[in-house]
């Protein structure tokens, strides 16, 4: 008869996969050998094909192919049957031959950018995701598992996303007076085209956003009802460790018209913990100055200062 082939093959494996080719003569019986002629052909980027050959009678080809680049690159196998007559005659060529074409699918990589990586409380932290396998076969996607830990809450932007998510957002609320971390997993997979096993084992990403506390400072004063030209002291306590940057704070005195002190307001740092003012009373009655403390923290990578603390107003 005229030589044919019958061949069949997963058409679409991922990165590092064996590729089966099932070879079936469907010429039987015949007088004489029924063999085929393989050529390889694969793009550059695929490593682990096999070599052209001549005259096989294998019913199974096996091998493992590597995509070393980011996109899905291809292996074609053309495949011609011949038969070889017993009586020594001519070849019978001019066979129907077969093309398999076995798509390699790459490795499934991620690359994620946060907007800040110290955020303050009560923030906003944004993700730019991008997807590097932009040209294969099947649907990119990616796993996110977000970790709070015990004293930060979130949006819960956890979840399984495809392609078209490139840009997420998170709310965090810290709710203790130290910094915390949060860690958000990115994992990446791709789904093949033709509806096989999904290829996992791809280059996740682990991205770690610090989210400082709200500021808050502890003031205690030696006396709130002092006499005339006495001083007053102050202990001041950072409730805000750790963090990440550095904790200030502001202190605004307002004397009014008939106290006068040391002029002690004005910006500290956190090794300011005690600061001493003397009072002097030019009236005949009391007066009182009002000492207003304010917290905020300069953020570690030079971000914008966290505020809106829990400021904090003594009276003398």
């Amino acid at each position: 008869p005229t030589p044919e082939i019958r061949v069949s093959a997963d058409t679409v494996i991922c990165d590092g996969e064996i590729a089966t080719i099932q070879v079936r003569n469907p010429n039987d019986p015949i007088r004489g050998t029924w063999t085929y002629n393989l050529v390889v052909n694969a793009d550059a980027a695929i490593e682990g094909e096999r070599l052209s050959e001549n005259g096989l009678t294998l019913t199974s080809i096996s091998e493992t192919l590597t995509n070393n680049d980011n996109l899905a690159h291809k292996v074609e196998y053309h495949f011609t049957p011949w038969i070889h007559p017993d009586d020594l005659g001519a070849d019978c060529g001019g066979g129907q031959d077969t093309t398999v074409t076995i798509w390699v699918n790459p490795t499934p990589r991620i690359e994620v950018t946060a907007t800040d990586t110290v955020v303050c409380n009560d923030e906003n932290v944004d993700f730019d995701v991008k997807n590097p396998n932009s040209s294969v076969q099947g649907e990119w996607k990616y796993n996110l598992v977000v970790d709070y830990g015990a004293y930060v809450s979130g949006l819960n932007i956890g979840n399984e996303y495809t392609g078209g998510d490139v840009l997420l957002t998170d709310h965090l609320v810290n709710h203790d007076t130290a910094a915390h971390q949060v860690s958000y997993h990115f994992t990446p997979r791709i789904t093949p085209g033709d509806m096989g096993l999904d290829c996992g084992s791809g280059i996740d990403t682990t991205i770690w956003i610090w989210v400082n506390p709200t500021p808050e400072i502890r003031v205690t004063a030696s006396d709130t009802v002092i006499c005339n030209v006495d001083d007053v002291d102050f202990n001041i306590r950072n409730p805000n460790i750790p963090i990440q940057g550095d904790w200030k704070y502001m202190l605004e005195v307002i004397y009014g018209t008939h106290i006068t002190g040391d002029d002690i307001g004005g910006e500290y740092d956190g090794t300011d913990v005690l600061l001493t003012d003397h009072l002097v009373n030019s009236d005949t009655i009391y007066h009182y100055v009002d000492y207003h403390f304010t917290p905020r923290i300069t953020p570690i990578d030079g971000g914008v200062d966290c505020g809106e603390g829990i400021d904090t107003t003594i009276r003398i």
